[in-house]
């Protein structure tokens, strides 16, 4: 057994190389050394899950209107699937942040929220993977909102604000 001092600086001995991706990720003041504290760890756990449960929530959200058999499959699809949680909460990706907020950005598209960029802005930071969602968000307000440039280009001030602060 480690002595406490020992586990408390104790490296992973199955990955010494540990990093936290996103720009999000190194500025937002959580962990970023090669050891973590094992409150630390259990915290980033406690974070990763949370994400996890609201993914959860607003898959369940998006479906609100479906019948009991398609949100019933959505459900079992997406937290009966081992790899979800393994991936999530186990192994620590930061992915489902992204996904969240991915999701919560769908969720408000279809709401036609003018926050709805925001949140992609926010899924944007955690992982660059999401940037292809712009354009969908830029054809659904021009052809479904019918918003002008003007209007479209005040509502991404935020969203850029966003990403002025997370990748300066």
């Amino acid at each position: 057994f480690l002595e406490q001092q020992e586990l408390m600086t104790a490296s992973w001995a199955w990955d010494d190389n540990i990093t936290i991706e996103g720009k999000t990720y190194r500025k937002s003041g959580l962990p970023q050394v090669r050891t973590f504290d094992v409150l630390e760890f259990f915290a980033f756990k406690l974070v990763h899950a949370a994400f996890w449960l609201g993914t959860l929530w607003l898959l369940l959200r998006c479906l609100d209107g479906a019948p009991p058999l398609h949100r019933a499959i959505a459900l079992c699809l997406y937290a009966w699937l081992p790899a979800s949680i393994s991936f999530t909460v186990a192994e620590g990706h930061n992915d489902i942040a992204m996904v969240a907020l991915a999701l919560l950005w769908f969720l408000l598209m279809v709401r036609r929220s003018g926050a709805a960029p925001v949140a992609l802005a926010a899924s944007l930071a955690c992982k660059y993977v999401t940037a292809p969602l712009f354009l969908i968000d830029l054809i659904h307000a021009f052809r479904r909102e019918r918003l002008t440039s003007w209007q479209y280009a005040w509502r991404m001030l935020p969203p850029a604000l966003i990403g002025f602060v997370v990748f300066a």
